[in-house]
């Protein structure tokens, strides 16, 4: 289950955010807005154009990395609803270099936010599952699900593990 969400109040343009992600404005959905929500995580959420687009982000790791740091959030989360599969709502990336690492293949955190942001919006419609990650052919499967507690809207979330690579590591 998610923690219930905060809904915080940054200053974040979507010139900047383009710029820091590496990608044009047109890459993004300038109609729907940009938001930090804390599911987890203090998660910016970002609106791409289409499919393409989201799968086409490569940014760099450090400049996305300082981006974070300066307006004061942890991951960027992207979103189209624009998918690959039918079964699919919509197609995710997340972006988390403060801890290392350009992006997460399947994250709760992250979805968690997304799914915070998608009931504030008046987005949710019914329970869904999101395509994450860069692989068009290949995606990972998060499943979310919305449920009340008390007068309360909760967000589940989860899916199942498959092994991309597998192999050993010799420390010397």
């Amino acid at each position: 289950m998610a923690p219930l969400p905060e809904y915080l109040e940054r200053r974040i343009s979507l010139d900047e955010t383009a710029k820091a992600l590496g990608a044009p404005m047109a890459a993004f959905d300038a109609e729907r807005p940009l938001r930090v929500i804390d599911g987890g995580l203090r998660t910016l959420i970002v609106p791409m154009a289409s499919l393409k687009d989201c799968l086409d982000l490569y940014p760099d790791q450090e400049k996305l990395k300082e981006f974070g740091l300066k307006k004061d959030f942890d991951i960027v989360h992207v979103y189209t609803d624009d998918v690959s599969t039918e079964k699919a709502g919509y197609r995710t990336r997340v972006f988390a270099p403060k801890y290392g690492y350009l992006e997460d293949p399947a994250t709760g955190s992250g979805n968690s936010a997304f799914g915070y942001y998608l009931l504030d919006e008046g987005l949710w419609e019914d329970d869904f599952a999101i395509e994450q990650g860069p692989s068009l052919k290949d995606p990972n499967v998060v499943r979310m699900k919305r449920y009340k507690e008390g007068d309360v809207d909760r967000i589940l979330f989860g899916g199942s593990g498959t092994t991309r690579i597998e192999g050993r590591y010799h420390l010397c």
